[in-house]
């Protein structure tokens, strides 16, 4: 790699409210997402994915934007749309806990109230799914610096990525080492 990579991903982890964090980085948004949906599934060996917002270009998110033309009903099946509401995605996790992978989350535009994310972030954990935030628009833009920063949470994977490189082409996961060496393992 590159020594602006490592800097980059020193300062990264640095950054994050992740502990003993490992970065791998992407060319777009959609990129990061769709590895730590990717990641998520693999992690948990489980396959459903709720989603809240929009996470990119990627087959799995066009899927839970109707009408996703050209897209295969399986993927339609997988990635389930959810409003940015705590007792819809309670409501999800309650009837599907079991087999959901992850909550994939985008912050929209007007700020959640402060105790959403906490209340989210221990919802996963009760259900088993990883919380990963999708911080690719709202990363390094709050006072704060993240949604993490700012709700004092510590979500299971982050996304970064348009003001990481001041509009250039990069992105980046974040995760916990044991998740993210997931990335380097081997068949058996």
């Amino acid at each position: 790699p590159h020594y602006l990579e490592v800097e980059v991903a020193e300062r990264l982890a640095m950054f994050t409210t992740i502990p003993d964090a490992m970065i791998r980085f992407g060319k777009t948004g959609s990129d990061a997402c769709a590895a730590a949906v990717r990641l998520a599934r693999a992690v948990t060996g489980r396959d459903y994915v709720l989603s809240v917002g929009f996470h990119g270009s990627s087959v799995e998110f066009v899927a839970a934007t109707p009408p996703a033309w050209g897209i295969p009903d399986g993927y339609k099946t997988y990635t389930i749309p959810v409003e940015h509401r705590l007792e819809r995605i309670r409501a999800w996790l309650e009837m599907r806990g079991p087999v959901v992978a992850a909550v994939i989350i985008e912050e929209p535009i007007e700020p959640s109230p402060m105790p959403f994310y906490a209340d989210l972030a221990a919802l996963c954990h009760g259900a088993g799914a990883l919380l990963i935030l999708d911080e690719v628009v709202t990363g390094f833009r709050w006072p704060s610096g993240s949604v993490a920063h700012r709700h004092e949470i510590e979500p299971d994977l982050v996304c970064y990525g348009k003001a990481l490189a001041n509009g250039h082409a990069l992105s980046a996961l974040v995760g916990c080492r044991e998740y993210m060496q997931w990335f380097c393992r081997q068949d058996p």
